[in-house]
């Protein structure tokens, strides 16, 4: 065994038991193929398919905040709202 495939193994070693995985085992991994996760609607898709996790809600608001979240909510409903009112009066008030 070369000292190219102990230095492999030794890293792989590190990834497995959870401590920094240095550079020469990221280059020694599979290419695994996986979504592209930089496009939002693939990532959507794949959370439906389960390939992906889905984000907890906690990590949702960790990750766009209380205050966009009650904009956006807001925003939707009122839209539907008006969606509703455009259907239940189509010759307007």
């Amino acid at each position: 065994m070369s000292d190219d495939d102990l230095i492999r193994r030794g890293d792989a070693l590190y990834a497995i038991a959870g401590w920094e995985i240095p550079s020469t085992a990221i280059a020694a991994l599979p290419a695994v193929t996986v979504p592209d996760l930089s496009d939002h609607v693939t990532v959507h898709a794949n959370m439906l398919r389960g390939t992906i996790a889905k984000p907890t809600v906690e990590q949702i608001i960790h990750l766009y905040g209380v205050d966009a979240l009650v904009k956006a909510l807001t925003s939707i409903e009122y839209e539907r709202k008006v969606a509703q009112m455009k259907e239940d009066f189509p010759n307007g008030i």
